[in-house]
């Protein structure tokens, strides 16, 4: 856009200025009109200086003040400079182009009078305060985001200035170490001999890194000495938030966390996992346990041992895998029971890795955690001994259930009267129909049972003595 002409009446010594100024100047008449508009100004103010009377809304172009908030005409400098006849200064807008990037300026609006007070025209000298805001409002939101973290998990905090070389320790990190709970002055080094020496190489290049640009932040874990000479587990975290226009560092916060007692606990863990693989391979019982989500599983080595495989991945497909085709449906329906009710139990054969057939036991439970991820946790038992045991059992029960069946079939009777009448002579029995039988012929025609002859001692002593 050309410079606008500015009216012979304008009587504005800045009316010769060059357009190589770096600032935006802009000279209004007294009717708001542009006049003059240098370049600075075009590239910062283009739509709005082109406007006419200026600073009139322009399509697609937005103005805000430092909170947000939409500025109207009448709140701009240079309408508040030519309704009062009175200069402002440093008023600080945000411009937002059609594309949507954000600049923010600074207005100084100077109102030009006559002899005779009335306003012959404002000058607008325009600043570009991009840059500036931009780390202000970094600053204001690390500073936020900082406050936050310690008000809510009572850290202790630290700023580094690289100018002065000085390091600011808050009371809550003083305290950490045992030390007096007060904000203090210290030089780098101060808490740098404090870090256990397997710690401080690790601590060092990943400072390097953040202040070098290489790394956003830090976030590490660590030992420290305290004042009684104990070692303390702490955790810090840290970053540049302000850099040089050579991007090297101006300032670096962060925040330094107690977690000592989060270390022990792990300590505890551990040896609470490690007494459960003793228990669990003493007992024969494998455990396992398998993020549904991730398909990540964990089990212990007696597991592998069980199914024969190298410990390793292990996954509901390779469990199937591993089943005899005959138990495979079984296995599916537990393993559908188990998604749905949080609880599964199934016995099945399975094929080792080595080829051989096995019997298992295995049992699971769906747990879910706090982000609503499900994990299944459960064990497995080979049980092949057991069923061999349970297998002979049941074929012993079985013979044995059959020859009872066959002794009752054998002892079958025909009921017979409650009176039987016999020969007192022979021994004959009447039936029922009123005819004579011998004993053994009736017995045989009622029960079935066949007879054979022989003689009792006593008969044979009475019947053939001497024989």
């Amino acid at each position: 856009m050309g410079v606008v002409p500015a009216p012979e009446s304008l009587p504005l010594a800045v009316a010769a200025i060059r357009s190589s100024i770096s600032a935006g100047v802009v000279v209004e008449d007294r009717d708001g009109n542009v006049a003059i508009a240098n370049a600075a100004a075009q590239r910062l103010l283009g739509p709005y200086v082109a406007t006419s009377p200026g600073w009139r809304a322009a399509p697609g172009w937005e103005l805000t003040d430092a909170d947000g908030g939409a500025l109207t005409h009448e709140a701009l400098a240079p309408s508040l400079a030519r309704a009062r006849k009175v200069a402002v200064r440093e008023q600080l807008i945000g411009v937002r182009a059609p594309s949507g990037a954000q600049a923010w300026l600074t207005l100084d609006a100077e109102p030009v009078l006559n002899e005779h007070g009335q306003l012959e025209g404002v000058v607008i000298t325009i600043t570009d305060r991009t840059g500036v805001m931009q780390i202000v409002r970094e600053l204001s939101a690390n500073h936020a985001e900082l406050r936050h973290v310690v008000d809510a998990g009572h850290d202790g905090y630290f700023i580094r200035d690289f100018t002065t070389g000085a390091t600011v320790h808050s009371a809550r990190m003083n305290a950490l170490v045992g030390l007096p709970a007060v904000d203090t002055e210290v030089g780098l080094d101060d808490w740098r001999q404090r870090i256990h020496p397997d710690d401080s190489d690790r601590l060092a290049r990943a400072y390097q890194a953040v202040t070098s640009g290489a790394l956003e932040r830090f976030d590490l874990t660590y030992r420290v000495r305290c004042e009684d000479g104990a070692w303390r587990w702490v955790r810090s975290r840290g970053k540049v938030v302000a850099r040089r226009a050579d991007d090297t560092p101006l300032r670096l916060i962060g925040t330094v966390t107690d977690v000592q007692e989060f270390k022990d606990l792990e300590t505890s863990l551990a040896s609470s996992e490690r007494r459960l693989r003793e228990a669990s391979t003493a007992g024969a019982v494998g455990l396992w346990e398998l993020d549904l989500a991730t398909q990540r599983s964990w089990r212990t080595e007696r597991h592998a041992e069980i199914f024969g495989v190298p410990d390793g991945p292990w996954s509901l497909a390779a469990f199937r895998e591993a089943v005899v085709p005959e138990d495979r449906e079984l296995a599916d329906r537990a393993i559908e029971v188990g998604r749905r009710a949080g609880d599964m139990h199934l016995e099945v054969r399975i094929r080792r890795g080595d080829g051989r057939l096995r019997w298992i036991e295995a049992a699971a439970t769906l747990v879910f955690d706090d982000q609503g991820g499900a994990r299944l946790i459960g064990n497995v038992r080979d049980i092949t001994e057991r069923k061999w045991v349970e297998m002979d059992l049941e074929r012993s029960m079985r013979a044995k259930a059959a020859r009872v069946a066959e002794l009752e079939e054998l002892l079958k009777v025909t009921p017979l009267t409650d009176l039987l009448t016999t020969c007192m002579h022979c021994k004959c029995v009447r039936d029922d129909a009123g005819a004579w039988q011998h004993l053994d012929a009736f017995l045989a025609s009622r029960t079935g049972m066949r007879f054979s002859h022989g003689v009792c001692p006593t008969c044979f002593d009475l019947h053939y003595p001497g024989e």
